[in-house]
Formats: C-alpha cells, sequence, structure tokens
C-alpha cells in the first residue's frame, strides 16, 4: 500500500466504510461495514509487522460458516427477505470481535513499535528535530494515544447492549488505533530530519571522543613529568607516595 493509499484517520476509515456499506443489502449493511475496516487493519498489521493475526482470521471462519448456514437454511428463498436472520446477526458478531480484535493488537503492537522507535533514535537526538517540538508532540501523542486505548477497553465491558452501543466502541477503538498511527505517520513524515539529526549527534560525539583522548594523554603525560620532578628532590618515601597519589588520578580520569 503506497502511501497516497494511506487512510490517516478514523473518520476517514469509518466514512469509507459506510459508504460501501451503503451499496449492499440491507440485512449484510453493518456486517460489511465491520469487516471493511477489519479487512484494511489486518492488511496494514501483516504488512507492518509480518504477522498473521491468526485470532482474527478465526472470527472470518466463523462469520463465513455461519453465512452459509443462512444460505443453506433459505432452502431457495431470496437470502436477504429471509424472516430467519439469526445466522446473519451470528455471521455479525463474529466480524464485530475481529474488528475489536485487530484493533487492540494494533494498540499493543504499535506502542512497542514507537517505545523500539524511541529507544533506537534516542533522546538526543530526537530533542533536535523541529527544535524539541517534535520529541515533544510525540511523548504528548504517545500519552493520548494510551489514554484512548484505556477509555475504549473500559468501554468494551458494555459491548452487546446494543447496536447503537457497539457502533460506539468499534469507533472508540478506531480511534485509539489512530492515535497511535499519529505517531507512526509523524515518524515516516520525519525520517530525513531525524536522518540529518543522528549524523549532527554522531559528528559531535566524534568531536567529544577526541578532545577525551587528547585530554587524557595530556594528563597521563603530566603526572608522569610531576613523578619524575617529585622522584628527584624528595625522599624515596615521599616519592613512592606521590607515585601511588599520580597513578589514582591517573586511572580515576
Amino acid at each position: 500500500m503506497s502511501a497516497t493509499d494511506r487512510i490517516r484517520s478514523a473518520s476517514e476509515l469509518l466514512c469509507n466504510a459506510d459508504e460501501v456499506a451503503q451499496a449492499v443489502p440491507k440485512a449484510l449493511e453493518q456486517s460489511i461495514r465491520l469487516y471493511y475496516v477489519s479487512r484494511y487493519l489486518v492488511a496494514v498489521f501483516e504488512a507492518r509487522f509480518g504477522q498473521l493475526p491468526l485470532q482474527v482470521w478465526n472470527e472470518y471462519r466463523n462469520a463465513l460458516d455461519h453465512f452459509f448456514r443462512h444460505v443453506t437454511a433459505a432452502q431457495g428463498r431470496d437470502i436477504f427477505s429471509s424472516e430467519e436472520q439469526g445466522h446473519l446477526r451470528k455471521m455479525e458478531g463474529h466480524i464485530q470481535r475481529a474488528v475489536l480484535d485487530i484493533c487492540k493488537f494494533f494498540c499493543v503492537r504499535n506502542r512497542i513499535h514507537i517505545d523500539e522507535q524511541i529507544l533506537a533514535y534516542g533522546k538526543n537526538v530526537l530533542e533536535l528535530v523541529d527544535h524539541g517540538t517534535f520529541y515533544s508532540g510525540v511523548l504528548s501523542d504517545r500519552q493520548a494515544a494510551l489514554r484512548a486505548a484505556e477509555a475504549a477497553k473500559i468501554a468494551d465491558s458494555a459491548l452487546g447492549e446494543d447496536a447503537r452501543t457497539n457502533s460506539e466502541i468499534v469507533s472508540r477503538y478506531v480511534n485509539a488505533v489512530f492515535c497511535f498511527e499519529k505517531i507512526i505517520i509523524s515518524f515516516e513524515d520525519h525520517q530525513k530530519a531525524i536522518g540529518q539529526c543522528q549524523q549532527l549527534v554522531a559528528a559531535q560525539e566524534r568531536r567529544f571522543g577526541f578532545k577525551s583522548v587528547f585530554v587524557g594523554l595530556l594528563i597521563n603525560l603530566l603526572s608522569a613529568f610531576v613523578g619524575y620532578i617529585v622522584a628527584l628532590i624528595m625522599p624515596v618515601d615521599v616519592t613512592n607516595w606521590f607515585s601511588h597519589v599520580a597513578k589514582w588520578v591517573s586511572g580515576a580520569l
């Protein structure tokens, strides 16, 4: 999926899902809406992390099983006007669970991914990007994403009360996903700036490392010189004492 195809907000994904759902029979509308959301998130998850969310695919299998049970039970009647909608409601329930599962997986993995990036680049580098506003923004957005995920998890306890409540819970989880996605996208958009700051910090560390070696060498030479002078003018016991002190100072530095 190219950068131009990427969906950048929860509202954009949910609006796209609503648009697609309007073109299908009423009996399948909510299932298609949910499947659109799940399919997009699963595709991004698998591409980014290289893993199959097996729990989600198991929900798909269960949903498909109920759909074919519904078709079989229709016995030649119009499957979308059949009075028996039990299997379709169960199908919808499995797809809804698939959406919630992939959202939970995404929140956990994205949080780990973001923390790994912060650790890999380091505070010294990230604080230089955009004069420090990038790093502070990442930390602020991370806290907001954690709060959104927590709010969605708390609301999850009301799942199953009614269709409106279920839709709200799905929206909360999708919103939490895109709170983390905002940070991922921000890292990607700032890759060039981050690379430049990495080079700057590396150059500074090289210069500092050279200065440290030079100062250390200078101190060792000075210690040796002082020890030589003391050895010429002081008694043996005092000379040994100064020698120990010089070695201690040199070792400490």
